[in-house]
C-alpha cells in the first residue's frame, strides 16, 4: 500500500513539473495595450466622437501615446486618408522617445475637404503591446479669395487709397482676384453707387474683372464701389468683402 502511495505522489509531482515547464512565462505578464493620449493638427485637437471642422491645411499631424512604439509598425498603421479613398503622402518623425508620431504631409491639404486619420490595430508597442484601432474624422478650413490688385484709371484703388481728379466720363476699374470667379454669378456681388450700372467683363482666366461705361458722373461727388462678402470663387473660396 505504501509503495502505491509513493508511486502516485511521484506521478503527480512529475505531471506538475511538466505542466509548469510548458506554461508560457508571459501568461502572468500580458503585453498590455498601447494607450493613445491625444491627436492634433497644428494646435487644433481632434475628437473621436465627432468630425472637427476648420482644420488648417498647412500644419503637421501630431499623435501622442503613453507607450514607446515599435516604429517598424507605424508607417503601415497610421494613415491619413482623403475623402475616404486616397492615402495622403506623408513623412514621419518621432518625438518623446518614440512615444509621439508626427505626420508631415508632403503637400498642403486641400481646402474644405474631408479627411480621416486612421490608426489601425496593426500598431504595436515596443514591448508587443497591442492597439484596438480607431479613426478620427475632420474637415479642412475653406480657402479665402483676396483682391491682389485694384486700379481706377491706372491709379491704385486699393484701400486706403482715394483717387482724385478722376474723369467724369471715362472710367475704367480693374480688379484682380486671387481665384477664378463664376462668370454666371459674380456680377450681382459688385455694386456702384453712381447713376448707372457699369459694364463688367472677365479676363485672365476669370480672375480679372474690368468695369467700364459708368455713365457721366457729377462734379466733386464721392462714389463708392462695393464688393459683397457673399462673393465666392468658382472653387468655393470665400471672400471677406
Amino acid at each position: 500500500m505504501g509503495n502505491i502511495f509513493k508511486a502516485t505522489c511521484m506521478v503527480v509531482f512529475i505531471f506538475t513539473l511538466l505542466y509548469c515547464k510548458k506554461k508560457d512565462p508571459d501568461d502572468d505578464n500580458p503585453a498590455g495595450i498601447v494607450q493613445l493620449v491625444r491627436s492634433r493638427v497644428g494646435t487644433v485637437y481632434l475628437d473621436l466622437m465627432k468630425a472637427v471642422t476648420k482644420i488648417p491645411v498647412d500644419k503637421n499631424l501630431v499623435i501622442e501615446f503613453s507607450n514607446i512604439l515599435d516604429t517598424t509598425t507605424v508607417r503601415k498603421s497610421i494613415l491619413l486618408i482623403k475623402e475616404s479613398t486616397t492615402e495622403v503622402a506623408v513623412n514621419v518623425l518621432y518625438m518623446d522617445d518614440n512615444r509621439t508620431v508626427v505626420l508631415i504631409p508632403r503637400q498642403n491639404l486641400d481646402h474644405f475637404t474631408d479627411y480621416t486619420l486612421e490608426i489601425t490595430s496593426s500598431l504595436k508597442g515596443i514591448n508587443k503591446e497591442t492597439f484596438p484601432g480607431l479613426t478620427y474624422s475632420f474637415t479642412t478650413v475653406n480657402g479665402t479669395m483676396v483682391i491682389s490688385n485694384i486700379t481706377l484709371n491706372n491709379q491704385s484703388f486699393k484701400p486706403p487709397a482715394l483717387p482724385k481728379n478722376i474723369s467724369r466720363t471715362s472710367i475704367t476699374v480693374t480688379i484682380d482676384f486671387s481665384e477664378a470667379l463664376d462668370p454666371a454669378a459674380y456680377k450681382s456681388f459688385i455694386g456702384f453707387s453712381g447713376p448707372g450700372v457699369p459694364l463688367m467683363a472677365l479676363s485672365e482666366s476669370n480672375k480679372r474683372v474690368t468695369l467700364t461705361n459708368f455713365g457721366t458722373l457729377d462734379y466733386y461727388k464721392r462714389y463708392y464701389l462695393t464688393i459683397s462678402g457673399n462673393l465666392t470663387a468658382v472653387n468655393g473660396f470665400n471672400f471677406n468683402g
